[in-house]
């Protein structure tokens, strides 16, 4: 549901990257990875096979995530992404 909402809201926002070149200090290139495959709407289980590393590594990034951009849940990391300009739409 959660990740329906996510796509449903950016669907009207075009192609969705990342800017892995112009990552913040304290975010990981690979965290900025994960970042962009929350904005496609991937679960842990979807995003830890297409990066090839266990579903717990996942969550972990996804956590880490949440904690390094003040955000509550996914759709809120997606917002705080895309204001910061680590996600460019």
């Amino acid at each position: 549901m959660l990740r329906a909402a996510i796509v449903d809201r950016l669907s009207g926002l075009g192609d969705i990257t990342v800017e892995a070149s112009d990552v913040p200090p304290g975010i990981t290139r690979r965290e900025a990875e994960v970042l962009g495959l929350l904005a496609d709407g991937l679960a842990n289980k979807e995003i830890a096979a297409r990066l090839g590393f266990s579903t717990h590594t996942a969550k972990f990034h996804v956590e880490s995530l949440l904690r390094k951009l003040d955000a509550a849940n996914r759709a809120e990391a997606v917002r705080e992404g895309i204001r910061r300009g680590l996600i460019g739409v």
